[in-house]
């Protein structure tokens, strides 16, 4: 059964709030990992087959996601936080 004080006890405030906490990467840090990806993806397409594909492919992945979320675990695991 679903509690009905639900939203209050995890509202769209108390989320962004958490996200933020978790984030540790600056703008100009998720910026150029958004743009590096699209490059690696795009060389990867063009220019490379069999393994190496896939493997661009999956460093792309990555690197867009850690991007878009703002969250490295590498970083996190060595505690570093690049936005101040």
């Amino acid at each position: 059964m679903i509690n009905p004080d639900f939203p209050k006890l995890l509202g769209f405030k108390e989320v962004n709030k958490m996200l933020k906490n978790l984030q540790n990467e600056s703008q100009a840090d998720r910026l150029i990992r958004i743009v590096l990806a699209i490059f690696l993806a795009g060389v990867s397409y063009l220019f490379t087959i069999g393994l190496l594909q896939v493997i661009l492919y999956i460093v792309s992945f990555i690197l867009f996601i850690t991007g878009v979320s703002g969250i490295c675990l590498i970083y996190k695991l060595f505690g570093i936080r690049t936005n101040k």
